[in-house]
């Protein structure tokens, strides 16, 4: 069978095992009852010094239910979150109404696709200004969750991004070194290489990784190592690593010179592994950030790009939707 084929099958099955569960947005006493006025509830968390955390789940979700059964039971966790943050939550198919911070109302659903939720759960923080300040997509470590809590509560994020924050944590533990594999295309011109791509009806995919980081690794080990992974990836992709402190000059999509650190900066790359992916206008589609796991990396995610699924579907999350229910139908 096709892998597309193949994957594709396994994704809706597993989408239509998730929507069918008994998986239902989590409670925690640390959620803040809300009338969902956005404006009002980040006025009472700068009044108190803290941080606004903005928590975007959904039901049938295993990522979410993980969120809640292991990291909110981490008491480290925790306590972070209850000395520096207030948390509210929304669900990205709610029909409640939330004020956002424009004063603009809207439901759950229509807010978490203005601001571009793609994975659930994703998790905002905003400054006393209502700007987001970091974003975490998908479900992290419970380490790096940990990290992430303090580089936000001690402010750090006012003095330097996440990913070299991590990085000097990590530098103890993670193995030196940015590591190939044999699928990465190898250019110094991001546009020559973007036209190319395109033209095969593919998709161009920038990795963004750096030295000394345990995620990057990890991503190595476990999704380049998978079969099903690397051929979607060799078949359908161009796929372009790209050094975070790199100092090599290339041509970015609009063939102005830069460098490697100075691409990843211009895109706003807070964390590392980071890919995003570029449809045929040079216009991002989706960034993701390393925490599904190899089932759902290929059979999920690179399947819905592959198939140019995100020209139909708003988000990722909107396909699986759809996927689910077109398999429920078909039985």
């Amino acid at each position: 069978m096709h892998v597309l084929r193949k994957l594709r099958l396994f994704w809706l099955l597993a989408a239509l095992f998730c929507h069918g569960s008994a998986w239902a947005l989590g409670s925690q006493p640390f959620i803040k009852d809300s009338f969902l006025n956005l404006p009002d509830d980040l006025a009472e968390a700068s009044k108190a010094g803290r941080i606004l955390m903005v928590l975007y789940e959904q039901e049938g979700c295993p990522y979410c239910a993980k969120l809640h059964q292991l990291h909110f039971k981490d008491k480290a966790i925790v306590a972070g979150i209850k000395k520096g943050f207030d948390v509210i939550q929304l669900d990205i198919w709610g029909g409640r109404e939330v004020t956002g911070f424009t004063g603009e109302a809207m439901t759950e659903k229509a807010f978490a696709r203005k601001i571009g939720v793609q994975f659930s759960p994703t998790i905002a923080f905003y400054d006393a200004k209502g700007k987001e300040i970091y974003r975490m997509a998908g479900l992290h470590t419970q380490e790096q969750f940990k990290m992430e809590l303090d580089y936000l509560s001690s402010r750090a994020y006012q003095k330097t991004g996440f990913k070299d924050y991590a990085a000097r944590q990590a530098r103890k533990t993670a193995k030196a070194g940015l590591i190939d594999e044999p699928f990465f295309a190898k250019t110094d011109d991001l546009k020559a290489l973007a036209e190319q791509t395109w033209a095969q009806d593919k998709i161009l995919a920038l990795l963004f990784e750096q030295e000394n980081c345990a995620d990057c690794q990890q991503l190595h080990d476990r999704k380049f190592m998978d079969g099903d992974t690397v051929k979607l990836l060799t078949e359908h992709y161009a796929v372009v690593r790209i050094d975070t402190a790199g100092k090599k000059t290339l041509q970015d999509l609009t063939g102005k010179k830069t460098s490697e650190a100075e691409l990843a900066l211009g895109l706003d790359i807070q964390q590392t592994p980071t890919i995003v992916f570029f449809d045929r206008s040079g216009k991002e589609i989706l960034r993701y950030e390393d925490h599904l796991t190899a089932e759902h990396f290929s059979g999920g995610l690179l399947t819905f790009l592959a198939t140019h699924q995100y020209r139909q579907h708003e988000s990722l999350q909107d396909w699986l939707r759809a996927r689910a229910a077109a398999n429920r139908a078909a039985q």
